[in-house]
């Protein structure tokens, strides 16, 4: 009995929290400074100064994936954003100062039908042109270019992207 009422009740709890995640990500989409058609955003989403982040229509982006918004993003369309992945915007100067509240910003522009794999970071000022891929793990601490696979610490062209068979 006891285990029918834990399922029962754990069924429950797995609906409402879907539910509020389903919330929080359309409420997240209204804050945005531009949302496209077909945006998801997955479990876990977080978006520092929403109001500075924009993303083309049919973009994905995966669980638990952090922006930061203090400088611009401005992520294209029909892009996959995997699971874990960090696009940060800000960085704390090195001058020999507090680094507390010692902050600049660089925005991050990420082209159209780009795929950034899991467990990456993108680093403030990066460009990733379009249709490129960023391969698992990497940091990407400058810009790749269009039809590039790049990946690695810190992240480096790898190769071209395939053409695809008409």
């Amino acid at each position: 009995m006891f285990n029918r009422l834990k399922a029962f009740f754990g069924k429950i709890f797995h609906k409402v929290s879907d539910m509020i995640d389903a919330c929080t990500a359309e409420y997240l989409k209204t804050r945005l400074h531009y949302c496209g058609e077909g945006v998801v955003l997955y479990k876990g989403v977080s978006i520092k100064n929403p109001e500075k982040v924009s993303i083309g229509k049919n973009t994905h982006v995966g669980q638990s994936v952090h922006i930061g918004g203090g400088g611009k993003v401005i992520i294209g369309q029909w892009c996959q954003i995997a699971n874990n992945v960090i696009i940060a915007t800000a960085n704390h100067n090195m001058n020999g100062s507090l680094y507390y509240d010692n902050v600049s910003y660089k925005d991050v522009v990420i082209g159209n039908n780009v795929w950034i794999a899991a467990n990456c970071i993108i680093l403030p000022g990066v460009t990733i042109g379009d249709n490129s891929v960023i391969s698992a793990g990497a940091v990407v601490t400058k810009d790749v270019g269009p039809n590039s696979i790049a990946g690695g610490l810190p992240a480096r062209f790898i190769s071209s992207v395939p053409e695809a068979n008409k």
